[in-house]
């Protein structure tokens, strides 16, 4: 089952070190300028699997600025 993890302030948000396990519902991210959660699968340490297809999801969001379904935004982090 794939959870939801919060980046951290000033995060980067390709390194899964940077994000903090928050639970099966996603939070309330306003906004639509940086990374502030995403969905994925544990990767064995507490901390999200970041696949190659997370990460074309977040570019898309970035670029899109708009939610995507396992990348939420916010105004700034």
């Amino acid at each position: 089952m794939k959870k939801w993890y919060l980046r951290l302030s000033g995060g980067n948000p390709n390194n899964p070190e940077h994000y903090l396990y928050i639970g099966t519902n996603p939070p309330n991210c306003p906004g639509s300028r940086k990374i502030c959660c995403i969905q994925a699968y544990d990767n064995g340490n507490g901390k999200p699997l970041i696949t190659p297809d997370l990460q074309s999801e977040m570019i898309m969001a970035l670029n899109m600025q708009l939610d995507q379904p396992e990348v939420l935004l916010r105004f700034n982090n």
